[in-house]
Formats: C-alpha cells, sequence, structure tokens
C-alpha cells in the first residue's frame, strides 16, 4: 500500500470518529428537538380541529406578526409488493396471472450495486 492510501485511510477515519462524536453531542438537542415537534404537531391538529369546525378551510389568520392559513397536503399510499398483487388481482380478477405480473414487475426492477466501506471500531482491551 502506499504512504498516500493509508494517510487517505486515516484520514477517513478520523472523520468517521468526528461524525460519531458529534452525534453523541447534539444527542440531547436531538431529543428536545423532538419533543418540541411533539408539542407542536399536538397544538396544530388542535388548530386544525378548531378550524374544521368552524368553517375556516379559506380563512387567513393574523395574530400580530404570525400568520396562518390552513391548506392541504395529498400523500399517497407506497406502492409494496402486497398492494400490487392485491390491485392485479383485481384488475385481472385471475390470481395466477397478477402474481405472475407481480413478479415479473418485481423480478425486472433496476438494481444497483455500489461498494461502501464498513468502519469496525477497535476491539477495547480488557
Amino acid at each position: 500500500m502506499s504512504d498516500n492510501f493509508k494517510k487517505t485511510i486515516l484520514e477517513w477515519n478520523t472523520i468517521q470518529q468526528r461524525i460519531k462524536e458529534t452525534n453523541e453531542q447534539i444527542a440531547p438537542f436531538q431529543k428536545r428537538i423532538k419533543s418540541y415537534k411533539d408539542k407542536a404537531e399536538n397544538l396544530e391538529n388542535q388548530i386544525l380541529e378548531y378550524m374544521v369546525q368552524n368553517n375556516m378551510n379559506k380563512s387567513k389568520i393574523e395574530l400580530g406578526d404570525v400568520v396562518i392559513t390552513m391548506g392541504e397536503s395529498k400523500r399517497t399510499e407506497s406502492v409494496t409488493r402486497d398492494y400490487l398483487l392485491t390491485k392485479a388481482k383485481e384488475f385481472f380478477k385471475n390470481d395466477i396471472v397478477a402474481e405472475k405480473f407481480v413478479s415479473f414487475v418485481y423480478d425486472k426492477r433496476r438494481q444497483t450495486i455500489s461498494n461502501c466501506l464498513k468502519r469496525k471500531a477497535p476491539r477495547k482491551s480488557t
């Protein structure tokens, strides 16, 4: 191995260790942020419920420099193998054809294989 390659490995390892240490340092803050997000979600649900009950769907609410409006977001269900199989059986009205179709679709999906490094922590001596 060349010295440059060894140096690159050691630098990569140092950065990985710094990432681990930084993650450990920010863990308490992440817990606090999660707590804030949970509280905010609860309050948001209360606000939305009030707005729906009082037909305020298109309303713009201004309280000082706080301005809120109620919007909509649309989420589409994931297309899992089970979901696709259920819908294919419903469409084809033939379980065998549906299963062959789903297997064909899943077998023909593009796969990407890439290399990655895995770092093992040094063993602690006892």
